[in-house]
């Protein structure tokens, strides 16, 4: 393995982690939304609840983030988070169904109710919070110039 690899997988390995916490703190209110939701019946949590499963959207081709494995399963690091969700909303990770989307659909599929939510990159913009609603973000990258 060269020096390349060993980063590349060092880093996969390190964003793999940091996900993970992150994932770990929004798993741990989903059952505090799961009361809230009772007491609001035309909410979208009520609405996943009793469809018995999590609709997300994602994409396939942006590795370590959501991609096929060589066995063309969906892996990376959102769809374990969307597996986290779905453990925590039904305690079965496997209650999830992932639609594969571009960019461009990403809103639009959020806004006409195609999934419950997208766990695929976006960069926060004000013109895009007054469409949609963001959560914390579960990954920060900064640009940098290189001397």
């Amino acid at each position: 393995m060269n020096d390349t690899s060993k980063r590349r997988e060092f880093l996969k390995l390190g964003m793999a982690g940091l996900a993970t916490a992150g994932v770990m703190s929004v798993a741990a209110t989903v059952d505090a939304k799961k009361a809230a939701a009772q007491a609001a019946p035309d909410s979208l949590l009520r609405t996943v609840l009793d469809r018995g499963k999590l609709i997300v959207g994602t994409g396939s081709t942006n590795a370590p983030w959501h991609f096929e494995n060589d066995a063309g399963e969906l892996v990376g690091m959102d769809i374990t988070m969307g597996r986290i969700l779905a453990k925590g909303l039904f305690d079965d990770p496997t209650k999830v169904e992932f639609v594969m989307q571009d960019p461009a659909q990403r809103i639009p599929n959020v806004t006409t109710n195609k999934v419950d939510i997208t766990i695929q990159f976006m960069t926060m913009t004000a013109q895009r919070s007054q469409l949609i609603n963001f959560s914390r973000p579960y990954y920060v990258e900064g640009v940098a110039l290189l001397t």
